[in-house]
């Protein structure tokens, strides 16, 4: 079990999750029928990493991969983008989680897990502890609700690093990210709403934040995630866009989405949102603005097939931003 490394400064995000090879059928269609299959780095958290770093930001990423080919295509792809990944652990005794997926407008597309086992499931409390030391305060850190569905040690290691948030002031960025594949809703409501309460700002879809708070409009639903404790709290919404409450005394806003062409490949939207939403806050952009420019990484990733591809640099979101203002 080895640790890779990375030098640089401090970064200004650290994700905390799994990393894993997600392949990813064509031609589109069931998964049964799939001819060929594409392999493409995914994870919810290191999704996040990359596309903040493309943003031009300073990131780490904590986790772990096997010691294997697919761990290999990880590390090498996380590099190239610019993260960090002093805090990686290469295990030696688990594999590099897979996913197998189709493409297809409707239905929703089909997935096959082969991640139980996986080195990314194998996270300890002592590899975030690691990772965790000596970030100054006010660094972001995220994970996302993927992370503790994984096993008992990831769970650990989550609340781990929600309670050294609090200690340390740094600033955890909480997506809730509910995989019912993954684990019930009796198990994973309260755990999720623990993370929430610990979190300075946390987003879900609005079937997650009724899940969780068991309002099914989102403007409701964003008062009462931030009843349970967050700083801010944001709701993403198909019909609305995003409703954002700093308060759950006031009322929240409501920022439309952006029109985006044909979405060739959804998946990885929500984390490409998370990544914009991150990057500007992290340059201390309004709220309304920082969800603007989230709306319009969400818009790119689906362009493209893949979790990270359709992912934009800064100079690409600048563009898009000042087309918009146009």
């Amino acid at each position: 079990m080895t640790r890779t490394s990375a030098s640089g400064d401090a970064p200004e995000l650290v994700a905390f999750g799994e990393a894993l090879i997600a392949f990813v059928a064509s031609p589109a269609g069931p998964l049964h029928e799939a001819k060929h299959f594409t392999p493409h780095v995914a994870g919810a958290e290191s999704n996040v990493a990359i596309g903040v770093a493309r943003l031009g930001h300073r990131v780490g990423f904590a986790g772990r991969v096997g010691d294997d080919a697919f761990g290999s295509m990880i590390v090498r792809r996380l590099l190239a983008e610019g993260v960090a990944i002093d805090h990686l652990v290469r295990d030696s005794g688990a594999p590099t989680g897979l996913l197998f997926r189709n493409l297809r407008e409707f239905p929703p597309p089909e997935i096959a897990y082969r991640r139980q086992g996986s080195a990314g499931s194998c996270l300890t409390p002592d590899d975030v502890r690691a990772a965790l030391e000596g970030l100054p305060p006010g660094t972001v850190v995220h994970v996302s609700g993927v992370t503790p569905a994984l096993s008992e040690s990831c769970r650990a290691a989550v609340l781990v690093l929600a309670e050294a948030a609090h200690v340390r002031e740094l600033r955890l960025f909480v997506d809730v990210n509910y995989r019912a594949r993954l684990w019930s809703t009796d198990v994973a409501a309260p755990v999720l709403r623990n993370l929430v309460a610990s979190a300075s700002i946390v987003t879900a879809s609005r079937p997650e934040a009724a899940l969780l708070t068991g309002k099914d409009n989102p403007v409701d639903a964003a008062a009462a995630l931030m009843n349970l404790g967050p700083r801010v709290a944001v709701i993403r919404d198909d019909a609305l866009g995003a409703v954002a409450s700093t308060s759950p005394h006031e009322a929240p806003i409501v920022v439309p989405g952006h029109a985006a062409g044909r979405a060739v490949d959804a998946v990885g939207a929500g984390d490409a949102f998370n990544a914009g939403l991150i990057a500007s806050l992290l340059e201390n952009r309004s709220l309304p603005d920082a969800i603007a420019r989230a709306h319009l990484c969400g818009a790119a990733a689906v362009g493209v097939v893949g979790d990270i591809e359709g992912l934009p640099t800064r100079l690409e979101l600048t563009s898009s931003a000042d087309d918009v203002r146009r």
